[in-house]
């Protein structure tokens, strides 16, 4: 995954450990790191956002900021109102490193909580555009998806190269600063899962014949 804007190759490459894992795996924590890549904000705005007390979230920030997540931001804030950010970094998990059962654990939760985050933003915005309130990004936006079959050598070739677009997309409008985004920026938000189906599933599951499908959008 990457973490707040995306920007040139130099930036920062941060593979987690299991305790930094575990410092990340619980809902709440998880909750804020994502809320805080649309921007930074302070315990208060995110309490009210997550609906949860300013107490609870300060802490959990406290402790996200303490494992190298998030950070304050400068020249926002005064007192004890803190603006926090997301460190921004090519955050990747390698799952070897998580064997032990506590590790194990660890990235269940995020990864259950992660995965539940993203199904929610999706289906927000779903609801935004059904209600009329997407017209202007509609044509913009897509959901697209595709059921190929493929070796491992291929999925790998093809993560690899969307991989590569996301980078030079990054390149592209990660080295712009706030101020110089133009007017009607947003905070886009872009999935992409590329996983084996089960393979206990009948032929064709989710196509409406063994062939490979070419991707749609919904």
């Amino acid at each position: 995954m990457t973490t707040g804007q995306p920007a040139p190759q130099e930036r920062p490459q941060r593979v987690l450990d299991v305790v930094a894992l575990k410092a990340l795996a619980h809902p709440l924590r998880t909750q804020l790191w994502d809320a805080l890549m649309a921007g930074p904000a302070t315990a208060s705005q995110l309490a009210e956002r997550l609906g949860e007390s300013s107490g609870l979230t300060s802490y959990h920030l406290r402790q996200l900021a303490k494992h190298g997540f998030i950070e304050e931001a400068p020249g926002r804030g005064t007192g004890r109102e803190k603006f926090w950010r997301v460190v921004e970094a090519d955050t990747r998990i390698e799952h070897g490193r998580a064997r032990t059962p506590a590790g194990r654990e660890a990235l269940a939760i995020f990864g259950d909580e992660w995965l539940r985050l993203r199904y929610r933003s999706a289906a927000r915005y779903h609801e935004r555009k059904r209600s009329g309130r997407e017209e202007e990004w509609a044509g913009a936006a897509a959901d697209l998806d595709s059921y190929l079959h493929a070796t491992r050598e291929e999925l790998s070739e093809m993560v690899e190269e969307y991989t590569e677009l996301l980078t030079r997309w990054g390149e592209r409008l990660g080295a712009r600063s706030e101020n110089e985004r133009p007017p009607g920026a947003r905070t886009v938000e872009i999935q992409f899962r590329a996983f084996p189906r089960d393979p206990g599933a009948p032929p064709g599951a989710g196509t409406s014949d063994d062939r490979p499908a070419e991707g749609r959008e919904r």
